[in-house]
């Protein structure tokens, strides 16, 4: 009893998951889905970590550390001749599978309508996070820093926390669901105003580890 229950102990162990490299570990997404016999004696799983398989997935142990993710969104009016339209993209590196390096950018254009001229406006930042493997669903959190510009805005710097969800749907592919609060620094404006005067900034983007 006292060696199968060291078996157990030593096995759970090994499946943990680590922020250690990007390569051919399960750092991101390991962990064996074989279940355990009761009735028979543990044994120690010896098969290399990059080889386990997860339930309903194949194993994630070659993803890459690159990251990319494009998202868009549209609206109009019923009449079809006012609208806005919006695109997201970003491209992130790995250091390890936990800490993530990203830029990203934002854009949008809006028309009012015939009798308005159109405007556009753009975001442009680098964000740090950290993620938190935990299988299919890996949250992060972290902050960014950019500066927003164009017709409809005052160009400003901004920063701000994020934090966010990656649901991964196949070994490489995700969704993700993001937000932000940014705080635009306007060069009119102290510290207190710039915190007062912030946003929230929501997304769902589809991405791709490689």
């Amino acid at each position: 009893m006292r060696i199968q229950f060291l078996s157990l102990l030593a096995a759970s162990v090994a499946g943990l998951p680590s922020c250690t490299s990007t390569g051919g570990s399960t750092g991101l997404h390991g962990g064996s889905g074989d279940p355990i016999d009761l009735r028979q004696p543990a044994t120690i799983d010896r098969q290399p970590a990059a080889a386990r398989f997860e339930p309903g997935l194949e194993s994630r142990g070659n993803n890459g550390p690159w990251e990319m993710t494009l998202g868009g969104a549209g609206s109009s009016n019923d009449s079809l001749d006012a609208g806005a339209v919006q695109a997201t993209g970003s491209a992130g590196y790995y250091f390890n599978e936990c800490v993530e390096l990203s830029v990203r950018q934002n854009s949008a254009y809006s028309d009012a309508g015939p009798s308005s001229s159109s405007s556009w406006s753009s975001t442009s930042r680098a964000a740090l996070d950290f993620h938190i493997p935990l299988g299919n669903f890996v949250p992060y959190v972290g902050a960014n820093l950019g500066y927003v510009y164009g017709d409809g805005v005052n160009d400003s710097l901004t920063a701000g926390p994020e934090a966010g969800v990656k649901v991964y749907v196949k070994s490489d592919v995700f969704v993700l669901a993001a937000v932000e609060y940014q705080y635009f620094f306007d060069s009119d404006d102290s510290l207190n105003n710039a915190f007062d005067d912030g946003q929230f900034v929501y997304g769902l983007s589809l991405g791709v580890r490689f």
